[in-house]
Parts: C-alpha cells; structure tokens; sequence
C-alpha cells in the first residue's frame, strides 16, 4: 500500500482526489447546460454529443474538455493509492487513456465526423476495460473494498440492461450516466482514503 510521504506528496494526491470529484460533477453541469439550451434534446432519444454541434455545443464541449482534463491526475492518484500490481497499474491506465479520450470527444466535436466516431467509442471502449481491469484491485484493497463491491455490481447490472438495448442514443446515455456514477463513486472514496491517511 503506497504511503502518503511528505507535505508535497499529500498535496498532489489530495488535488488529485478532488480532480477526480470534479470531474463528472462538472461535466454534468455543463450537460445540462447544454441540454436547457437545446429544447429539441430528449434525454435517451439523442446522441449526447448531438448537443455538441447546436446551441448548447460551448458548454457540452468544454464539459467533456475540462471534465477528461480532470479526470487524468485523478487516475494517477487512484494509482498511488490502491496496492500496486500489474492489474491495478494498466487499470489506471485505461482511466487515464479514457479520460483522454473524453478531452477528444469535445475538441473534435461531431462536425468533424469519423474523428469525433474514432474518440468516441475509444472513450466508451477504455471505459470498460478500466472497469473491468479496476474492480479486482478495488475489492482486493481494504480502503476500496465496499466501494469495489459496489462499482462492479454497478458495471455488471449496466452491461446487462444494455444487452437487449444496443449501441444506440438510449444505449449511449446509460453508460454515460454509469460512467459518471461509477467515477463519482470511486472518488470520493479515494478523497476519503486522502483525508483519513493525512490525519494519522
């Protein structure tokens, strides 16, 4: 289990932490920016980045910027603090990778087409596989352990209702929203594990 260090240490993993809060937080308030601003939106019934090319398009743009942007140092802070192995380091780093790709899902909006496409299901895709690569090391650490447990019912549950649904607009905004959830999930659990190792 990493340990904390000195003040710098605890200062950049604490940032990282709230990084990590912030992230899907603010996504979703520039979302539903984005969505007042567009009142042809329905929830399920359109693609979320169709909000990217419309009147909403600044504020769901710069929400899947700022959000991924965030979302990076907040991997790397979950890295430093779950118990270190093959498995938890490439899980990181599909989070990282994703969270990359969001960045690229609102720079390449979809008026650039099969760029916009390529960044798109690379984001849904790495998703996954840091989910899928995280929840093991989440359930083996005693800090994330409940958290685990939860996040990889949440995964599971999710990829069975989107059995019979497909990859279409309804399909993409419940993994969206899982997404955020699970994100939202896992770090405040990991503020908590900053602030409850900082005070011993």
């Amino acid at each position: 289990m990493a340990e904390l260090g000195n003040s710098m240490s605890r200062n950049s993993i604490f940032a990282g932490a709230l990084c990590g809060i912030f992230a899907p937080i603010i996504f979703l308030i520039c979302y539903s920016i984005a969505w007042a601003l567009s009142p042809w939106y329905v929830f399920g019934g359109h693609y979320l980045s169709d909000l990217g090319v419309h009147e909403g398009a600044l504020a769901f743009n710069t929400g899947a910027v700022v959000a991924g942007t965030l979302a990076i140092p907040f991997a790397l802070t979950l890295w430093r603090l779950l118990p270190t192995t093959h498995l938890s380091s490439l899980g990181c780093f599909f989070l990282g990778a994703s969270s990359a790709a969001l960045v690229g899902v609102g720079v390449f909006s979809e008026d650039f087409g099969i760029v916009h496409f390529a960044f798109t299901v690379l984001f849904f895709l790495i998703s996954l596989l840091a989910q899928l690569t995280l929840a093991w090391p989440l359930v083996r650490s005693s800090e994330f352990r409940v958290v685990g447990v939860v996040v990889t019912i949440l995964m599971l549950a999710t990829l069975v209702v989107l059995a019979p649904i497909g990859a279409n607009s309804l399909g993409e905004t419940i993994a969206v929203m899982e997404i955020l959830i699970w994100a939202l999930i896992v770090a405040t659990q990991t503020l908590r594990v900053v602030t409850g190792r900082a005070k011993v």
